[in-house]
């Protein structure tokens, strides 16, 4: 504090406005006598009196203990704890003297840093005791003492206003004006509450109590002005002409302390001609700002406790929410908390003390592994205190009433003070009862389908994402005879096993590592039953049926490898070799009586027509020539299957009338059947570049085809129809129909055909090899067309192909 602020309540040093004087001009007043020390050693720098007192100047720069003879054993002690104590004020009534008792008061003044520089002292008039009659009450003593009472529940708003209302009242002041210090930003002040004729400018902050508060804050010491000192103090931070405006002629402000920290100011000014703040009213505020700090923590204290068991009521909440059963124990192993889901799964009790020493074993924890019952030392908890380390992952089991077992995962976690010392241990489980079934339930799985692996008569080879081989099954190690020789194909590279290997495609073209089905499989694409040529360990090739497929994360959908599936076909491709061998030899063999038959019964028919009576005989030979006409077609087809699978079919193409082709076909085979067979859309000519005796024969199948599985008294319709740049014949009989599982083999080799005639009709059954479907389908392909069958039970088949006018190049 300033010689200048000391100066603003001297009645010496200024010229009191008109209507104004010093506290000890009012009547009853007890004069006093304020001394400014300076420093530890108290030595007197500046002296101010009420009036009627005598101004002993020449005692500035004397110790105040010379001032007061015989008073250094009562004063010494207590301007040293005024030193050392940072309160606002101490005050002793009265004071014990050597002239008599005074009323004594000690105010620390502070610099900018908050640092003690010196004391002010009220010391009452020096007259002897009995001349002095008993001070009455001053304005201090008059305040209404805070805080309220410890039950009270006013809010910290109501009682700021109560407060501002009192100090108001009490310093006779226009107006009071209280700023906090912000709990979230120490270096803000809040404008709480203001009470006076400017209360409502406060908003805007035009009054100088932001930065006057600040300086306040930043000495930690009251601060009184008067008049022009309130406009050069002021005016380094906001400027006078505010001021000057508002006319205020007196400020006075004091900071709130509570535990030697300041949380605020409460401030107090005075308008017009209003006389200055006597150090008597810096005492009050003083005083008042003392009980006020005091209310405000006791507000601020019941405020954080209600938050603090707001906080822990929705923690509870929160912690009983969360799937984790949770409890603490102190010190002692008591239980000071549990949520509901471990008190339901443990019966404990809170404040219930757990025998963590003991060796004694558990009543319900076992061991996950064993079912052995856990030593209570041996709990999670118990090592967590013994250890005084986190202790994770525990899995630990219980037995419930209903025979359940549930599997937690357990941790203890001790907690310490500031000091290190542990002062309770938490214990989070995490019922992991789900994921212990589902893999129990995986494992079982996978156990159940390692067991059926390892017995599949077909190999079986695994391969990850990289294209490394995983696994083989038995049947792949002793198919391609790694298990013989003793070698495990997983020791061996990609490239010495793709040499080993030396895969060949269905046409006997070396296939590259990428065309490989498992590496195609790991590309994304599914392939099924791909016929390849693939060489043992031994050197002798088989003929396998590979199908590879890719293997995909059930969660997230990344391919993570490819399984590929292995059938050893060599010997089904040696009967096929044979059969094949045995049908063209069949065939050649059939050809040459079979011809001779035709010509013998040729010649038969010639003779017998000449012959008067041999009518007879005639239907006969035409009978034996319809019949071996299907021979002859069946050993054609027989040879022409052989031709196909050896690759040797062919087709020749010239322009020809397909709509005749189709006539003359129709026509034969009415003749043959002597069945109605109905014909539309083939009277004008089709001009087409196909093979003429190709088609014959494809129409010929479909139409014999039609007429064995259907009834005899039935008709079969053929249907002619232009579809874009082709033709479209389709051929319908309303026989039997075929059953769906047949319906997708029709057109395979050797893919034979089986259905039932209705009732009644010639002939139990019809039963062919398959030849003439599988024929035709190859014979339509070499066109560049398409056949297609439609068919219901018991409501006829119906076959149609479509070819193009032109055929692709390369087609014939």
């Amino acid at each position: 504090m300033t010689t200048g602020s000391n100066d603003s309540s001297s009645g010496a040093g200024r010229k009191r406005r008109k209507g104004s004087g010093p506290p000890g001009d009012t009547p009853g007043e007890r004069p006093c006598v304020t001394y400014w020390l300076r420093g530890p050693e108290f030595v007197i720098e500046h002296i101010e009196a009420s009036a009627g007192v005598v101004l002993p100047t020449e005692q500035i720069g004397m110790h105040l203990f010379a001032v007061c003879p015989g008073a250094a054993n009562v004063l010494g002690p207590i301007l040293a704890r005024a030193w050392a104590s940072g309160l606002p004020s101490l005050t002793l009534l009265p004071a014990q003297t050597a002239t008599g008792p005074r009323p004594f008061t000690c105010i620390p003044q502070r610099d900018a840093t908050g640092a003690v520089t010196g004391l002010i002292c009220m010391l009452a008039d020096p007259k002897p005791a009995t001349a002095i009659p008993a001070p009455p009450p001053d304005r201090a003593s008059a305040v209404t003492v805070f805080p309220p009472s410890a039950d009270t529940a006013a809010t910290l708003d109501e009682m700021l206003q109560l407060a501002a209302g009192e100090v108001q009242t009490a310093l006779q002041a226009a107006g009071v004006e209280i700023d906090l210090v912000s709990q979230e930003e120490p270096s803000v002040l809040i404008c709480e509450v203001a009470v006076g004729t400017t209360a409502g400018l406060v908003e805007h902050r035009i009054l100088p109590h932001g930065s006057l508060s600040r300086l306040v804050l930043t000495r930690n010491a009251p601060l009184r002005l008067f008049q022009e000192e309130i406009y050069a103090t002021a005016g380094a931070y906001r400027g006078p002409q505010a001021i000057r405006h508002l006319n205020m002629q007196a400020w006075l402000g004091v900071p709130i302390i509570v535990a030697g920290m300041p949380i605020g100011v409460i401030i107090a000014y005075r308008l017009d001609d209003c006389a200055a703040f006597s150090m008597q009213d810096e005492m009050t505020l003083a005083r008042f700002a003392t009980s006020l700090g005091l209310a405000i923590a006791g507000v601020r204290l019941r405020t954080d406790r209600a938050a603090l068991q707001h906080r822990q009521r929705a923690l509870g909440q929160l912690l009983d929410a969360l799937p984790a059963y949770i409890m603490e124990t102190d010190a002692q192993h008591r239980i000071i908390y549990m949520n509901t889901k471990f008190f339901n799964v443990s019966n404990y009790q809170m404040g219930e003390t757990l025998p963590f020493a003991t060796s004694a074993p558990h009543p319900f924890w076992q061991r996950l592994d064993t079912h052995e019952a856990y030593r209570w030392c041996d709990l999670p908890a118990a090592r967590a205190w013994m250890d005084g380390a986190d202790v994770d992952e525990i899995l630990i089991s219980r037995v419930l009433t209903t025979g359940q077992e549930v599997t937690f995962l357990a941790k203890a976690h001790p907690v310490r003070d500031t000091g290190g010392q542990i002062t309770s241990i938490i214990v989070v489980m995490v019922d992991i009862t789900p994921q212990r079934q589902a893999e129990r339930a995986a494992l079982e799985h996978a156990t159940l389908m390692e067991a059926v692996i390892q017995g599949m008569q077909d190999g079986v080879v695994i391969y990850d994402a990289a294209g490394i081989p995983l696994r083989y099954n038995p049947a792949y190690l002793r198919m391609l005879g790694w298990e013989a020789a003793g070698i495990d194909p997983l020791t061996l590279t990609q490239a010495e096993r793709g040499a080993i290997y030396d895969m060949h495609g269905p046409t006997g073209e070396p296939l590259t590592r990428e065309q490989w089905p498992l590496f195609q499989a790991l590309a994304g694409a599914q392939t099924t039953a791909v016929p390849l040529s693939i060489r043992r360990v031994d050197g002798e090739r088989l003929v396998v049926s590979i199908t590879a497929s890719p293997l995909y994360a059930p969660l997230t959908g990344a391919l993570f490898g490819a399984v590929g599936i292995f059938r050893d076909m060599t010997a089904h491709e040696r009967l096929e070799q044979m059969r094949e061998e045995f049908i063209n030899i069949a065939s050649h063999e059939l050809r040459t009586p079979l011809t001779s038959l035709v010509l013998a019964n040729h010649i038969l028919q010639i003779r017998l027509q000449r012959l008067v009576d041999s009518k007879d005989l005639l239907p006969l030979t035409n009978d034996m020539a319809v019949q071996m006409k299907r021979m002859n077609r069946l050993v054609n087809n027989m040879l022409d299957l052989t031709s196909l699978t050896g690759g040797h079919f062919i087709i020749t193409v010239h322009p020809a009338d397909l709509a005749q082709v189709v006539r003359e076909t129709v026509a034969e085979q009415r003749s043959i059947s002597k069945r109605t067979i109905i014909l539309t859309g083939a009277a004008a000519p089709i001009m087409a570049t196909i093979d003429a005796p190709r088609i014959s024969q494809v129409l010929t199948n479909l139409l014999v085809n039609a007429l064995d599985h259907s009834p005899l008294e039935s008709t079969v319709e053929v249907r002619v129809a232009a579809q874009g740049d082709g033709v479209r014949v389709a051929v319908r009989d309303h026989g039997s129909g075929i059953p769906p599982d047949q319906l997708a083999q029709i057109f395979q080799r050797f893919g034979a055909l089986l259905t039932s005639r209705p009732a009644g009709d010639a002939g139990a059954s019809m039963s062919g090899l398959g030849f003439g479907l599988y024929l035709a389908h190859a014979i339509i392909r070499a066109h560049g067309g398409s056949i297609t069958a439609e068919s219901a039970v018991g409501r006829g088949s119906s076959f149609q192909f479509v070819i193009p006018l032109t055929p692709p190049q390369g087609g014939a």
